[in-house]
């Protein structure tokens, strides 16, 4: 009777850590990236047409990093949640193009660019490969279920493009 408390204790907790496929933590993360994003965008001066177009593909680029997380969260198959969390890294390798063209080309201090550029970096997993860690871990997943397809393999070599650069 004790062990199965102590185990049902064990369930419970790894609930509050993990809301679907991915852990709360990851998610709070990418939500606040977003919201510096959002930050980012309301902070841009309005009078130039390039900065407006940038920072309108910045919001847009930016709040889909989490939107894609939480998508993958809640993904049905392997596939789906390949496919999210892949998307997920080209939403945020994007931001980051958005990021240094704000930067280089019009302008935008760095001390206000720079800290979301290391959080995507972060986040892409140039620094913290978490992200790619659950996306391999789908993929290698998805390739060992028989009749799934081949988009596991499909991602692994995007995969690998990205982290091989």
């Amino acid at each position: 009777m004790q062990k199965w408390r102590k185990q049902k204790t064990e369930i419970q907790k790894q609930k509050l850590m993990y809301q679907g496929r991915l852990p709360v933590e990851f998610r709070n993360r990418t939500k606040a990236f977003a919201a510096s994003a959002i930050r980012l965008f309301v902070k841009l001066p309005k009078n130039r047409e390039e900065v407006r177009v940038l920072g309108k593909q910045l919001l847009r680029s930016g709040t889909s990093v989490a939107a894609q997380v939480r998508e993958a969260s809640r993904a049905r198959s392997d596939e789906e949640f390949v496919s999210k969390l892949g998307g997920t890294l080209q939403e945020t390798d994007e931001t980051l193009l958005w990021l240094e063209l704000l930067r280089e080309e019009c302008g935008i201090p760095p001390t206000n660019t720079l800290p979301i550029e290391k959080e995507a970096d972060e986040l892409i997993g140039d620094n913290d490969p978490r992200l790619l860690a659950a996306l391999d871990e789908a993929i290698a997943k998805a390739d060992a279920t028989p009749g799934q397809g081949n988009s596991g393999r499909d991602v692994r070599a995007r995969l690998n493009e990205w982290t091989s650069k």
